[in-house]
């Protein structure tokens, strides 16, 4: 789990970490930067499909390229009793 730009992690007691947080540090930082260098190469890319009723898109088999959604998706969701 990591954080950054932040200095701690709160309201997380409902979770288990099993590995190392990496709280404000170079690889919260660097993973911060990734992030936004993938979101801004998606964002610029054109689309290649358009789902024009997404709704709930668990299960569909969508071609390689860019989907552009008219409105939001969620993804299928199983739930455990």
């Amino acid at each position: 789990m990591g954080l950054s730009p932040g200095t701690s992690v709160t309201e997380f007691p409902l979770g288990t970490v099993h590995g190392v947080q990496h709280v404000a540090d170079a690889p919260a930082a660097q993973a911060q930067a990734d992030l936004t260098t993938a979101y801004h190469d998606a964002a610029g890319r054109t689309p290649t499909t358009n789902l024009t009723s997404p709704g709930n898109i668990g299960g569909m088999a969508l071609a390689p390229g860019v989907c552009r959604a008219s409105s939001s998706t969620e993804p299928h969701r199983h739930r455990h009793p």
